[in-house]
């Protein structure tokens, strides 16, 4: 009787091989992922996302190829179709409603059902861990990773002020701009590291990845790499001002700007590399005891001491005394039979997943397609401008108070300020631009401005918060809020004398309101306090979004299987949002706040027609009907 060899049953691509049932479920899910990639297409800080997803598919490949031979034993097949019945939902709403999170947890479900299903508890707990790589692609929710930008802006800006400080050079910080000498040095996203730092954690928790090197190994190694990337940008900050101000020489702008950009990256990584090098001299010495720590938390990864024989049976295909894996010459990893159960539950996942893959195909292109910017639009130019050239262009922008359309000169009672009319450009990759009026009735002057765009839903509470507002939220509800025209009002304060009300909305190309009520992530109840508050917080927000979510679910299902290819109606939808602000040094009272409403209400579907009539005109599109104005 004549056995088969392990080459020739690689070469039978058949569900028993733990790669080629990964690649087939991968297939599956690629129309579905989607909206996640749109939606990391938007944001500048996850332009490494492709880089990342090949290496993942190293790591698996590489974790296959390093699995003891015979280890492959295909689990239970009641547990690999439990794990494919929560995927099912998950990839459902994942992509319904446009939810990168969702779509992360609902990727890792269906690998964990192929990998049990193949190869039992082992395989998965020797795979699992490259999965957490999508944490670093997944953006969160509620919009963190937007805050964080604003956040580190300002951080980075504070940090590099100190480090002037340190050196007696004389400056002024504002908002996000240094003014040294007469010059002013805006410090723009990329300066203040949100762009590196998201590669660079991805580069280090892939380097451990691949070395294996246990969870709270891992954790230092990350903690090393963000100090190492907030570190080396806001030297960067300061080394392009000190060159400025001292020899004339401009590195914050142009091509050495960029090649700046790259220097400051590449020692990133090398601080990076180095920094693995003396956790491993520190816990050879025992000054580190990560691995104490490791046994007395009980969280040691699976083959954590076989880091460096595991990388050198991949590269050579040696084994040793003490690690006798053996490695298989084709490109997946033999295993045993599967059941002919476990055939029929992966049967099953597919079929039901396949009308899914199949609707959401055709909708590829509104996910894929990029607009199409106008490059002679003075606010485009100043956009795609860095360093002294955008600050020209926008100081040119505002000093000619120019705006893309012409407000009413009256709403109500409400008269236009002229003088206060502008537009502006912000360094930011989302909201950067903003088109603001002044209004007057009597001793009250209230801000209306229209800033864009935006990708999905933004708390707008969220940048006061970081302004140093304390902001607290009415029900916008017994205000006259409704679906159909909805907006959210807030209360604000700072200091000792400076009070506000705001009250903004949002809406989409086509003229159609959208917007969510805000989320608490940032702002929590400080009355609640304690676990408990927390607890009701979170599990408040919860209720609220599943029940909203399940009252659209209709909706959403139709806009995200059924639209014309040209629409863009997911969580990536673009939107412009609009507010109206009134700060005074009395106290907000329920009448001051009545009156801001009910200004809103009435001047807010005058200005969104007139914006989107002039966008339309200046696009080429076609434009909204027109809405009577005073």
């Amino acid at each position: 009787m004549s056995t088969a060899t392990l080459n020739e049953r690689t070469r039978r691509l058949n569900l028993s091989d733990p790669g080629i049932a990964m690649i087939a479920a991968a297939v599956l899910l690629l129309p579905l992922w989607a909206p996640w990639q749109a939606i990391l297409k938007a944001r500048p800080h996850y332009e490494f996302y492709p880089i990342l997803v090949f290496g993942m598919i190293f790591l698996v490949r590489h974790r296959l190829l390093t699995m003891e031979e015979g280890s492959l034993v295909p689990g239970r097949p009641a547990i690999a179709g439990l794990l494919g019945l929560i995927s099912l939902p998950c990839l459902f709403f994942g992509y319904v409603v446009g939810n990168s999170t969702i779509m992360s947890i609902a990727t890792v479900l269906t690998f964990s059902m192929v990998l049990y299903a193949t190869g039992g508890w082992g395989l998965w707990r020797r795979v699992i861990p490259v999965f957490f790589l999508l944490m670093l692609m997944t953006p969160p929710p509620g919009g963190l990773d937007l805050a964080l930008t604003l956040k580190l802006q300002q951080f980075s800006v504070a940090v590099a002020s100190r480090v002037l400080d340190l050196f007696g050079i004389f400056h002024v910080v504002n908002t996000n701009t240094l003014e040294v000498d007469g010059q002013r040095f805006l410090v723009e996203e990329a300066c203040s590291g949100i762009q590196s730092m998201f590669s660079i954690l991805a580069f280090a928790l892939f380097y451990s990845i691949w070395n294996e090197r246990g969870l709270i190994r891992t954790f230092f190694m990350l903690a090393g790499a963000l100090v190492f990337d907030i570190s080396l940008n806001v030297i960067r900050i300061c080394l392009g001002v000190v060159a400025k101000i001292t020899g004339d020489i401009n590195l914050l702008d142009g091509w050495p700007h960029e090649i700046l950009g790259i220097v400051v990256f590449v020692l990133g990584l090398l601080l990076t590399l180095s920094w693995d090098v003396v956790l491993d001299e520190l816990r050879a010495s025992r000054i580190l005891p990560t691995e104490w720590l490791a046994r007395k938390l009980r969280i040691k990864l699976p083959q954590l001491k076989s880091s460096k024989r595991g990388r050198k049976l991949a590269s050579d295909g040696k084994s040793s005394s003490r690690d006798s894996r053996t490695i298989p010459t084709g490109p997946f990893v033999a295993a045993s039979p599967l059941k002919k159960t476990s055939l029929v539950v992966l049967a099953i996942w597919a079929i039901m997943v396949l009308p899914m893959t199949a609707l959401s195909a055709f909708q590829l292109p509104r996910y894929l397609g990029t607009a199409n910017a106008n490059p002679d639009d003075p606010v485009f130019q100043a956009l795609e401008a860095r360093g002294d050239d955008r600050l020209k262009k926008l100081d040119e922008l505002t000093r000619k108070s120019r705006n893309t359309f012409d407000p009413p000169r009256s709403i109500g009672d409400w008269t236009l300020l002229p003088e206060g009319t502008k537009s502006t450009e912000r360094t930011m990759s989302f909201g950067s631009r903003s088109e603001s009026f002044l209004y007057s009735k009597g001793n009250s002057v209230v801000q209306v401005s229209i800033d864009y765009p935006f990708q999905g839903f933004h708390d707008l509470n969220i940048c006061y918060d970081f302004g140093g507002w304390r902001v607290a939220e009415i029900p916008a509800e017994a205000l006259g809020s409704t679906p159909e025209f909805p907006f959210n009002v807030s209360t604000m304060s700072r200091g000792i004398d400076q009070k506000a009300v705001m009250v903004y909305s949002a809406f989409l190309d086509d003229g159609q309101w959208r917007l969510y009520k805000p989320a608490e992530f940032l702002r929590t109840d400080m009355k609640l306090g304690g676990q408990s508050g927390l607890l009701r917080i979170a599990g408040d927000r919860l209720s609220n979004r599943i029940s909203m979510v399940l009252r659209g679910l209709p909706d959403l299902t139709r806009e995200a299987f059924f639209t014309r290819p040209d629409s863009n109606q997911t969580q990536n939808y673009t939107n412009y949002q609009i507010q109206a602000l009134l700060i005074d040094t009395d106290s907000i009272t329920n009448e001051k706040q009545q009156t801001i409403v009910d200004f809103f209400r009435d001047a807010a579907p005058l200005l969104k027609a007139e914006f989107l009539r002039s966008k339309a005109a200046s696009g080429g599109q076609e434009a909204p009907p027109a809405t009577k104005s005073e």
